[in-house]
């Protein structure tokens, strides 16, 4: 009885914000844009305007329900945008996970909604934007200009989740070098190369730790933390002693050649380098294909699983890479200076 209730009473809310029509505005005006990504079965994310100085108005949020209705769990992402008198004005801000379909709002473990009213001070005839950060760890919405991205508004924050308070007092360290992860934010000891990639002496917190892995929060990012492939070779917390460092190492980075900082923000190495300038930009060698840090050859893979290698001279300087053309292109510069 109370699911069916609660089944009804959302179907109710969604169908209610599908009947929303905008307000005529005379005078000056501003453009308000909202912001959705996502879609289909796992449901949007929305950053939207839902009401000015108390007068409701159709959202991303709204519209994507009403274009969603009769296709199921599969929710349809519309865009949005309206005229907002220019001037002082009332914004509330909404930024919220969303679904297609009221039982799906029941069963997901979503981040909480954020949502408040913001005084802001429109320019007639600029483009503004809602826009945020919603996940475990934060949920978060403002205004911004559209084409600068300079936030206008106060920022509207949910209360801390449990996920983000443990986050929050979890020990803070950087990390050591370029950490390379996959599409759902997960960061392996395989370290892949043509992978985005977080720079090395990055702010992170490791919290949740496993046996083979720890949930991160990285410069407010949540991401995982993985120790895929060298678990007979290193502990958990061994590889994440080597990851995660209590000492910044960007002072350490900023001595190198200009042209080694240069390839190190691309992720990638020149002949000439140290192994220690290598670990920054590459991250460590596979650790069940190099048998030690001491050896002339390291091994690393490909997001593709195409497994090369960087090799050493007498002086623990690169000498060559050992690869297709193709990754050789990809991972190796020219020579290495003294500048």
């Amino acid at each position: 009885m109370l699911y069916r209730w609660t089944v009804t009473a959302l179907l109710g809310i969604f169908l209610q914000a599908c009947a929303v029509t905008a307000p005529t505005v005379e005078g000056p005006s501003a453009t308000v844009a909202d912001t959705a990504n996502g879609g289909g079965m796992g449901g949007g994310v929305f950053f939207v305007l839902a009401e000015y100085d108390g007068k409701p108005v159709p959202t991303a949020l709204s519209s994507s329900r009403q274009a969603s209705f009769g296709m199921g769990a599969n929710l349809r992402i519309v865009s949005v945008e309206r005229q907002v008198p220019a001037g002082k004005v009332k914004l509330k801000l909404l930024a919220r996970q969303a679904y297609a379909a009221p039982i799906q709002e029941l069963l997901a473990s979503s981040p909480a909604p954020a949502e408040g009213l913001v005084d802001v001070e429109l320019q007639a005839g600029r483009r503004y934007r809602v826009n945020g950060v919603l996940d475990t760890l934060r949920s978060e919405v403002w205004l911004e200009e559209a084409e600068s991205g300079q936030v206008v508004s106060a920022r509207l924050n949910a209360p801390p989740s449990a996920e983000a308070r443990k986050a929050a007092a979890a020990e803070l360290a950087y990390t050591c070098c370029n950490l390379r992860y996959d599409r759902e934010g997960w960061i392996s000891d395989a370290n892949w190369l043509n992978r985005p990639f977080v720079p090395a002496g990055t702010p992170i917190k490791l919290y949740d730790m496993r046996s083979d892995r720890a949930k991160a929060m990285i410069d407010g990012k949540p991401m995982w933390l993985g120790l895929d492939y060298g678990r007979k070779q290193l502990t958990f917390k061994e590889y994440a002693a080597r990851v995660a460092l209590h000492e910044d190492p960007k002072p350490r980075i900023a001595a190198y050649p200009h042209n080694v900082q240069a390839a190190i923000r691309e992720g990638r190495i020149l002949v000439g380098m140290t192994k220690d300038q290598v670990t920054v930009s590459l991250g460590y060698p596979l650790l069940h294909k190099t048998a030690s840090l001491a050896d002339a050859r390291w091994f690393y893979t490909t997001w593709q699983d195409e497994i090369y290698s960087v090799e050493f001279d007498a002086e623990q300087r690169v000498r060559r890479v050992d690869a297709t053309p193709e990754v050789q292109g990809q991972v190796l510069g020219p020579a290495a200076g003294s500048d």
